[in-house]
């Protein structure tokens, strides 16, 4: 098999849901509406397992926050 001669291991597509979360964590999404994308009743799975690759505190934060509410940032 091809996955031997390159020596990558396997992985089911299910990974790829795991890939999906975090990368679109990372990228900033909200958590509750991923959480609705996935499938779930809530976001507490988010939380539980991709709470790692929620972004840390960001300076910018209040910011973005005024940009997308249409205020003035300070």
């Amino acid at each position: 098999m091809w996955l031997n001669e390159a020596s990558l291991s396997y992985r089911p597509a299910y990974q790829l849901r795991h890939t999906y979360a975090s990368r679109m964590l990372m990228a900033g999404a909200n958590p509750a509406w991923l959480a609705q994308q996935m499938g779930h009743k809530n976001w507490d799975m988010i939380s539980a397992v991709y709470a790692k690759w929620i972004p840390g505190q960001d300076p910018n934060y209040i910011n973005k926050l005024a940009d997308k509410l249409g205020q003035i940032s300070c």
